[in-house]
């Protein structure tokens, strides 16, 4: 209903190790909302263990405990209806988050510890009852039981646009096929021209190079039909 988003994914039988290594990878795309989780694993909502990504506004947080030791960056706010690829690693010394390929880091490496047996991985919220629930998309979540280097975060995100393109191409091509339908019928019964306009959507990428610092920019219309 109205301002009610009482739906999230619970996952049980994680792969996480206490003191291993790990990535956790996810695409999102926000609504709306201000202070949610995107990814949420730990034992209550303020424990040391496990760790919450967090939207919070217009940046992206790495939440444990009560602190928020890596966060996006304001300059580059957060937008509604646009698609992100965020990252989450632990290397066994240092916490990383990654957003659309850019790397962010803290000042803060606390260790990770593994919440308990019971607990299960969030997606997408945390508490129906509070409507602490992300609203939005989350999808495609993987773990590796491994850092990835940020050659293969690009690669992984390189092919997250390469499906996305293909995908707007098919969905150009369906809408091109039914404006041409829709002009003939037209044509037939009042035997005149008419012009038909149809607004497509677009998605603007910044291309990967290893050369760069990589900022990802993905600007999905809004006629966003993707996921």
């Amino acid at each position: 209903g109205k301002n009610q988003y009482d739906h999230f994914t619970l996952a049980g039988n994680w792969p996480f190790k206490a003191n291993t290594p790990f990535t956790i990878t996810c695409s999102f795309k926000s609504r709306g909302g201000w202070v949610t989780p995107v990814i949420y694993f730990r034992d209550s909502f303020y424990s040391k263990s496990g760790f919450t990504i967090m939207r919070s506004g217009p940046q992206l947080h790495l939440q444990i405990g009560k602190d928020y030791i890596i966060s996006s960056d304001k300059q580059n706010p957060l937008q509604k209806n646009t698609r992100y690829f965020v990252t989450v690693s632990w290397d066994g010394k240092v916490w990383r988050m990654t957003v659309n390929g850019r790397e962010f880091t803290g000042k803060k490496n606390p260790p990770f510890i593994l919440p308990s047996a019971a607990v299960k991985l969030h997606v997408g919220g945390y508490n129906t009852r509070t409507n602490n629930v992300f609203e939005g998309t989350v999808r495609k979540v993987k773990i590796y039981d491994k850092a990835l280097s940020m050659d293969e975060i690009y690669a992984i995100l390189e092919k997250e646009i390469e499906e996305l393109e293909e995908y707007l191409e098919a969905e150009k091509a369906i809408a091109a096929a039914k404006v041409r339908e829709a002009s003939f019928a037209e044509l037939q019964i009042d035997k005149t021209f008419s012009f038909v306009f149809i607004y497509f959507p677009f998605v603007l990428f910044t291309k990967i190079s290893k050369a760069n610092s990589i900022e990802t920019t993905m600007k999905i219309s809004r006629l966003s039909l993707y996921w």
